[in-house]
């Protein structure tokens, strides 16, 4: 279907922050805007820790919003199904339905390699699935002696922080390259926060996806670690490869993601913009590692270019990538009671941002904040 606005119509294929954001924008230039997602919800996937432990915190601080409400609330429509092909000027859904525009805008993000923690997985297309696929981890968990966690990045380390916090007396160990792309400072002060809380480090890469049947793993690093449970956050996978059409897939690399001009459209394709985690970062440069950051930003400048694509003008706005690790501002919760912040501020100043996350974050994962800007009170509740 081909709509007919002002300037033109646009598919947005996902439904995450990224997408929204993108959608809010064009909306407001006069642009006709679809979202595709075979998600009934939008997930607030940066609270994945806290759900993994609270299961009944993503119905009460809304950590899965209705995606319908969320388009309504920022004038677009809502198509729910899986996207089998991406064109440069259609999506087709899996149900064979195609859909046409002016522009494709493709925001789907990636997902840890085994599913699981950080994003829904395939069949958790309903915010009831969401929550129950938490519960059944939550009770893993829960049987489970000794938790390792591969991957020691922001995800990793609050996932730990969070089983930790509420469950004590588990053995929970975090195997990683500690908080890469975090300041120095922000590495010291929450490995010393979660050292006390009694997570132990270890170097290296878990080589098992599984504990074998003697019910250790092994790390990359030879050191064998009891565990009866494995959660994997790290190594990111991308479907890209398994969505573009012939036309599209010299710009797919080996990962799955995109490789995009400045203009954030793709090397081959004038009509096909990408943002979020699916974009490739062009060596030399880096991505702020709060993936919602990330997606924000280059949300703007697809938005921004797509106006321009549409009403012919010119130049496009080259996205501004960072040449050295995007350090802050960054908040790391540990549990509801443990945070640590580093928002650039002087050294002496640490316990100031330590409370802001502790607030902010802790809380609620910024939900109370966030909410209001996708609708809540006024398109859902």
């Amino acid at each position: 279907m081909t709509k007919h606005s002002v300037l033109g119509s646009c598919i947005i294929v996902g439904g995450g922050p990224a997408g929204i954001s993108v959608a809010k924008n064009l909306k407001a230039k006069g642009i006709d805007v679809t979202v595709v997602d075979r998600q009934d919800y939008l997930d607030w996937s940066v609270a994945s820790p806290r759900s993994l432990v609270s299961p009944d915190d993503v119905e009460k601080h809304s950590y899965a919003m209705p995606l319908k409400g969320v388009c309504e609330f920022v004038g677009a429509d809502f198509v729910q199904g899986a996207v089998s092909k991406i064109g440069p000027t259609s999506v087709t859904v899996a149900n064979g339905t195609v859909l046409n525009a002016d522009c494709v805008v493709v925001a789907i993000g990636g997902q840890y390699a085994s599913g699981a923690i950080w994003k829904p997985t395939p069949d958790q297309t309903t915010k009831e699935e969401r929550i129950a696929g938490f519960r059944s981890e939550r009770e893993r968990v829960k049987a489970s002696r000794s938790v390792v966690i591969a991957g020691a990045g922001l995800a990793g380390v609050e996932v730990a922080g969070e089983i930790k916090s509420a469950y004590p007396d588990k053995k929970v160990t975090l195997v990683g390259t500690f908080l890469a792309g975090t300041s120095e400072g922000m590495r010291k002060r929450t490995k010393t926060a979660i050292t006390k809380m009694g997570v132990i480090l270890s170097d290296g890469r878990v080589n098992e996806s599984e504990p074998g049947e003697d019910g250790k793993v092994t790390t990359s690093t030879g050191e064998s670690i009891d565990a009866d449970l494995v959660l994997n956050a790290a190594g990111f996978v991308f479907a890209g490869a398994e969505l573009v059409d012939e036309a599209l897939a010299t710009d797919v690399t080996k990962r799955g993601q995109f490789n995009c001009r400045a203009t954030l459209q793709l090397q081959s394709c004038d009509t096909v913009f990408c943002c979020g985690d699916i974009v490739a970062v062009p060596q030399g440069c880096y991505a702020d590692v709060k993936g919602i950051a990330h997606a924000e930003a280059t949300a703007k400048t697809v938005a921004a270019n797509v106006v321009k694509v549409l009403s012919k003008a010119s130049p496009l706005s080259d996205f501004k990538w960072s040449k050295k690790p995007i350090t802050n501002p960054c908040m790391t919760a540990l549990g509801t009671k443990v945070g640590i912040g580093d928002l650039g501020m002087p050294r002496f100043m640490s316990g100031i941002e330590n409370k802001l996350c502790r607030t902010m974050k802790c809380k609620d994962y910024y939900m109370s904040l966030q909410a209001k800007h996708f609708g809540k009170g006024k398109t859902w509740d």
